[in-house]
């Protein structure tokens, strides 16, 4: 039985200077990448590999981690929650400045 649930693909990195989660836009001979998914370029199985090639350019530069597409709906929304995280501009938990260690010593479970 075949997913009622029609896909399509965006493509995703991570900026190399402060890893941010980035989309890849691209407009008629111009293209780019910005950090909202709901301006990212949707792709169908048959195209998104063309887009992957144009996003290689950025990789090759090393301004980017390399780019790899991402499952969606047709309403951009990511399929997986490891993707819906990074979307909602992730990650689940604090970490560096805004993580606050416990003043509970008492680890115990």
């Amino acid at each position: 039985m075949k997913n009622s649930i029609e896909t399509y693909f965006v493509l995703s990195t991570n900026r190399l200077l402060d890893g941010v989660t980035l989309y890849f836009t691209e407009t008629g001979n111009e293209h780019g990448w910005n950090l909202d998914i709901n301006q990212a370029t949707t792709y169908t199985e048959p195209t998104k590999d063309a887009g992957l090639a144009l996003a290689q350019a950025s990789y090759q530069a090393n301004e980017v981690h390399e780019p790899y597409a991402v499952e969606i709906t047709g309403k951009n929304e990511p399929l997986g929650a490891r993707e819906r995280m990074r979307a909602a501009g992730g990650p689940s938990i604090p970490y560096g400045d805004d993580a606050v260690p416990s003043k509970d010593t008492d680890y115990s479970i």
